[in-house]
């Protein structure tokens, strides 16, 4: 079953089902909160996928001292920034690095360089990461979830069992359980919804943006109660087959409150297919993203863009590459999400001089720039190659067909085994601009709308 049939059966269950309208014992509609994660639970399994074996550094009980120390510190810093009011709250993720090897949040950079003045920034991917924005880590969820864990260690309940649960296993003939991930879900969620409720009524903000966050239902829960807008910034890949951003046509906006207000897309490209019941959704576009690094020199023959649900077959594909003798120079360009991964999959290729692995070292951008070719399953670099003018091989496995809107492009080349790469690799790029993808940051479009607000 391809992603696109899956992503048919899956709404057409939900909908005859009538999930949106489940509760649980407690009176929570839940299903929105745990749909995302369910969709890729199922997806994962009947597709069969299996993740790399991580090794993980035993901590000192010194390391983890001085851990649990740093996050005292900077929940009770964060409770202080949260005593007085602030006209927006901006959740940031600083994923890349920039010129001057800073963590840097590049799909909200644009508009923290008109707002930062007034704004309360949280950082939402790492805690020890130091960006341009002066921000603070979001020490106060960190803690709020570490101590509710520890209250629920002593509490004895019996997990409660979903009929949603016995549908989809029975509907799509898998053997899983998802009791115990639809039960966290809804923790998380109870967690999140206090904490943000909280925080929102100290800080008392005139609007929320925020990235990365698109299961963040907690947050938006929160906030929606309050009647404090929530904008969401596209963060990458957006389509039919992303359950954050896809759902059935019969969802109108307003049907949930787990949802932000706005969305701000990259272009009118991205929301072309899907129904996202937002109220309001602006292609806003994003100077990153829109601007290209021109570069003569080509470093990488092909780039592999990997992500943890890959590795294994990307894997396999580089080692018959080099059992063929391929003579190109190879960049594997890991996921953000493959923080662990780094050692595990550098030390496999450590006695090969022309294979270079990539993290975070460099930005997406910059190896588009040096790089003739991409091979990719699924990834928001099919895209961006091709704003590039970068050729794209994908692989035809698993969700290949998530870039559906791009198959066809005289570009863009389905890949089954090695040879097909070889052969490839002797065609150019053919210069045809069929559709604008990632379009120029509107300041004016963004001031109108934070004065309307």
């Amino acid at each position: 079953m391809n992603i696109i049939e899956f992503t048919d059966k899956f709404q057409k269950i939900e909908i005859e089902n009538k999930f949106f309208e489940e509760q649980n014992s407690k009176g929570i509609f839940y299903w929105d909160l745990v749909r995302h994660d369910v969709f890729y639970l199922l997806y994962y399994k009947v597709c069969d996928t299996k993740l790399l074996p991580v090794v993980h550094e035993e901590k000192s009980k010194l390391t983890m001292l001085s851990t649990l120390f740093g996050n005292v510190r900077g929940y009770i810093n964060f409770n202080i920034k949260t005593t007085r009011n602030y006209k927006y709250i901006c959740f940031v993720t600083s994923r890349n690095k920039d010129a001057d090897k800073k963590d840097v949040d590049y799909i909200s950079d644009d508009i923290l360089r008109v707002i930062q003045a007034d704004s309360f920034v949280i950082e939402s991917f790492n805690k020890d990461i130091i960006n341009r924005y002066k921000s603070i880590f979001d020490f106060g969820l960190l803690m709020t979830t570490y101590k509710a864990r520890l209250k629920e260690k002593f509490v004895k309940k019996t997990p409660e069992t979903y009929k949603i649960s016995e549908i989809l296993k029975h509907e799509f003939n898998v053997s899983i359980d998802l009791t115990n991930d639809i039960n966290a879900l809804i923790i998380n969620y109870k967690i999140s919804t206090e904490y943000y409720s909280s925080l929102f009524k100290k800080t008392r903000p005139k609007a929320i943006f925020m990235v990365q966050n698109g299961i963040q239902k907690g947050l938006f829960e929160a906030a929606n109660k309050l009647n404090i807008p929530v904008i969401e910034l596209q963060h990458g890949l957006i389509g039919y087959v992303h359950p954050a951003y896809s759902y059935p046509d019969t969802l109108q906006p307003g049907n949930l409150k787990t949802l932000p207000n706005t969305f701000f897309s990259f272009s009118d490209f991205w929301i072309s297919n899907l129904n996202y019941p937002v109220k309001k959704i602006i292609p806003l576009g994003n100077n990153f993203y829109s601007k290209t690094i021109v570069t003569q020199l080509k470093k990488y023959d092909l780039t592999f863009i990997f992500a943890n649900i890959y590795s294994e077959d990307l894997i396999k594909f580089i080692d018959v590459l080099l059992q063929e003798r391929y003579k190109g120079k190879i960049c594997i360009k890991l996921h953000p999400n493959q923080f662990n991964e780094f050692h595990t999959i550098t030390s496999l290729y450590a006695a090969h001089d022309t294979i270079e692995v990539i993290a975070s070292q460099r930005s997406m951008a910059e190896i588009l720039s040096v790089s003739k070719a991409i091979f990719a399953i699924q990834s928001t670099a099919v895209y961006e190659a091709l704003h590039y003018k970068v050729k794209v091989y994908l692989y035809k496995i698993k969700d290949y067909l998530t870039h559906q809107d791009v198959i066809g492009n005289p570009n863009v080349y389905l890949v089954e085994n090695v040879r097909d790469v070889i052969d490839f690799d002797a065609n150019s790029f053919i210069d045809s601009e069929v559709y604008t993808m990632f379009e120029p940051f509107n300041e004016k479009v963004f001031n109108d709308f934070i004065h309307n607000l």
